[in-house]
């Protein structure tokens, strides 16, 4: 006797993006004092940008793998799960996120490089323009392909998404995940 497996009920692409818009509401005060921190301590990168990288280690790699998503995901009705509806563990986790958290990483240790460039009181001195003026005198020259390859990234992530009938992203394909709908049949609890 054969038992059949359930059938999964993919989260439609606007889901996805409703999700996507929760997640950024929700990181908004983050994002704003990040950005204040940025044009008034040039402690920022010494301080900030590790927090910044550990904020998105919690976000997309632990409460993925606790909660099956991000708060957005989950306050849309959505989940994380493996190809068969089982609860994505550390490895697809991390897989899942990798290749962001790579760049970011890269970008974060740019920025770090051009700030430690930079004499503290000196920049503290300058206006939000000319802050943005010096560091990117000081930042290394391989940071600028790196900025193309997360836009490219983004960009095929988006047409994956819309393109494939379980709306898998490139994200989905290498840690072998679907984002399904919460009440779907064999939901994670």
């Amino acid at each position: 006797m054969q038992i059949e497996k359930p059938r999964l009920e993919y989260a439609s692409f606007w889901q996805r993006v409703n999700a996507f818009f929760v997640d950024r509401i929700i990181l908004f005060p983050w994002a704003a004092l990040d950005m204040w921190w940025s044009m008034n301590f040039h402690s920022y990168f010494f301080y900030f940008l590790p927090l910044n990288l550990a904020l998105m280690f919690f976000y997309e790699i632990y409460l993925v793998k606790r909660f099956s998503g991000t708060p957005g995901k989950l306050l849309t009705g959505i989940v994380i799960t493996k190809y068969d509806g089982s609860r994505v563990t550390w490895k697809e986790a991390v897989l899942r996120f990798s290749i962001k958290l790579s760049i970011s990483f890269l970008i974060s240790v740019a920025y770090f490089i051009a700030a430690s460039n930079i004499n503290s009181n000196y920049y503290n001195s300058l206006t939000m323009f000319e802050q943005d003026q010096i560091i990117r005198r000081n930042i290394p020259s391989w940071i600028y392909p790196l900025d193309e390859i997360i836009s490219v990234y983004e960009l095929v992530d988006l047409i994956a998404v819309v393109t494939d009938k379980k709306r898998r992203s490139i994200r989905d394909r290498i840690a072998g995940t679907v984002v399904i709908k919460k009440s779907a049949p064999n939901n994670i609890q």
